[in-house]
This record gives C-alpha cells, structure tokens and sequence, in this order.
C-alpha cells in the first residue's frame, strides 16, 4: 500500500509540473538528459521554508519507518 502511495504521489507531481510549470519531465526521466541548465544552487525565498520542508521530510522518514 505504502509503494502505490508513492507512486501515485509521483504521478501526482508529473502531472503538477507539467499544468502548472509547463514542464513535461517525462522526456528528461526517459532518455536521462535535459536542454535546460541547473541552476547554481538551491535559493529558498526564507529560511523558514527551507526549515519546514526539512522537517517535513523528516516527518515522512520517521513515519514511514515507524508504521512499516
């Protein structure tokens, strides 16, 4: 059950970013490349949020690893 949530959290954000940010990923997972260039590093507009994404992150690990 855990694997089909994840899978379709990925689906989910496959079809996010290409309605919404006009971009197909799709193409890039399949051959490995991209036409775009990386950015230099990651840019948060706060340090609040890149707080709350990291224990949000740890969040996930801990529940899946205390649930499994």
């Amino acid at each position: 059950n855990i694997l089909l949530a994840v899978i379709a959290l990925h689906l989910m954000a496959i079809a996010y970013y290409r309605i919404f940010k006009k971009d197909n990923l799709v193409p890039p997972m399949v051959t490995g490349g991209t036409h775009k260039e990386a950015p230099a590093g990651l840019i948060f507009q706060t340090p609040w949020r890149a707080l709350l994404i990291l224990a949000l992150a740890g969040l996930i690990v801990w529940s899946s690893l205390t649930l499994a």
